[in-house]
């Protein structure tokens, strides 16, 4: 701006000397004056007009001067021009990646969101899972302290039959009878099918069964939460389910008791 100012200053002067120059040579031609007057004032309008021509001849100096720099301002101003037309390409392309690195942060945040609901589900999970086997834990223990209680009973039980067979098999060499022989038997059968799968005594009434109609003695019932036979789980602990042919099957081995003794 300086520049600028300064050029339109000297230009401005420059014009001031040329209307100067026509105004004192008009003067000159125009007027009658005396030789002396026109020597003098020759001499004073030649002094003032080499004055002026140094003056002007400074001035296009001033003016080349400026004309140089106002040509190297221009250069720089198209230089910056250009630049400047650049930087808004840049900013272009860096807001397009703030852009992507928002969404890419967006995405993130979801993604953590969801890992961490995850998290927390796997973790109640894992407690669920905890408890359950706690559970499962307590059962087995039970389940392992009442098949000892079972394993004693049946050795006992073992040892009780062993000793009745003992008894019917002499009682049966003492009275060779073919009717009792054939009695004994279907009474033994009967026994076997009454035996009770848990502690393999014969079950008396009540007798209860599980939906595939497996019998368990009224004792062995209470302790059981399914069927040793299928392993189906029983379902009536309010009200067990009777076995009504086991128990006419107790009625008939009592009169065939009755009629071998």
């Amino acid at each position: 701006m300086e520049s600028d100012q300064s050029s339109d200053r000297k230009m401005q002067e420059t014009e001031e000397l040329d209307i100067e120059v026509l105004r004192c040579s008009s003067k000159v031609d125009h007027k009658e004056m005396t030789l002396e007057q026109q020597t003098t004032d020759r001499t004073r309008i030649e002094s003032e007009l080499r004055k002026k021509q140094m003056m002007l001849q400074e001035n296009q100096v001033w003016m080349e001067d400026i004309s140089v720099e106002l040509r190297d301002t221009l250069v720089q101003m198209r230089e910056c021009e250009i630049e400047n037309d650049c930087y808004p390409m840049k900013i272009n392309c860096i807001n397009m990646e703030i852009s992507e690195l928002e969404k890419q942060l967006e995405n993130l945040k979801e993604t953590k969101e969801w890992t961490e609901q995850k998290l927390e589900d796997y973790n109640k999970h894992i407690e669920e899972l905890s408890e359950r086997k706690a559970s499962l834990d307590a059962e087995l223990n039970r389940r392992i302290e009442i098949g000892r209680n079972f394993q004693e009973d049946v050795v006992e039980l073992t040892d009780r039959i062993q000793q009745n067979l003992k008894r019917k098999k002499s009682t049966s060499q003492a009275f060779p009878d073919p009717n009792k022989n054939l009695l004994t038997y279907l009474i033994e059968k009967k026994e076997k099918d009454l035996e009770c799968p848990v502690c393999l005594v014969t079950a008396s009434v009540p007798i209860f069964s599980c939906p595939e109609n497996h019998l368990i003695c009224a004792v062995c019932r209470p302790q059981m939460t399914e069927c040793p036979e299928c392993r189906v789980e029983y379902r009536d602990d309010k009200k067990p389910r009777r076995h009504r042919y086991a128990e006419k099957m107790v009625e008939e081995l009592d009169i065939m008791k009755k009629e071998i003794n």
